[in-house]
């Protein structure tokens, strides 16, 4: 394998990413305001299926997962009482009511432990079903 082939196979794993990342932040926002949580592993499947390299695809869905769910309550606490229902969610949970953080910092964890087990699932998948050229 000569240096072209090799610098051609990053920068086409790095393409691939960069193509995901946008549209994946933008799909996943509006499936979560139309109430579709579970697409958020959905995308991580494909992530894991389309992008050839591991890491590359493990650190894209961290990303995606949590600047999409984050986003979406950073954009949210403009117009709505995000943080006004986070802090009596985390009193019904039994924490302080200045502990708000807690419910949105768990809820940004879910996004993203959502996507990561689909990209897991998504590399799993793809190995599963390689076929030897």
């Amino acid at each position: 394998m000569d240096n072209s082939t090799i610098k051609k196979s990053r920068y086409g794993d790095w393409i691939r990413a960069l193509v995901f990342v946008i549209p994946g932040i933008v799909l996943l926002w509006v499936t979560n305001v139309l109430g579709f949580w579970w697409f958020t592993l959905l995308l991580g499947i494909v992530c894991g299926v389309f992008i050839r390299r591991g890491k590359i695809a493990l650190v894209l869905s961290l990303l995606v997962g949590g600047l999409a769910w984050g986003g979406g309550l950073f954009y949210q606490s403009f117009s709505l009482p995000v943080v006004h229902t986070a802090s009596l969610v985390a009193e019904l949970a039994g924490f302080d009511a200045t502990d708000g953080w807690v419910v949105l910092s768990s809820t940004v964890l879910l996004g993203v432990l959502l996507c990561e087990s689909g990209t897991y699932l998504g590399l799993a998948l793809r190995f599963l079903f390689k076929t030897e050229a």
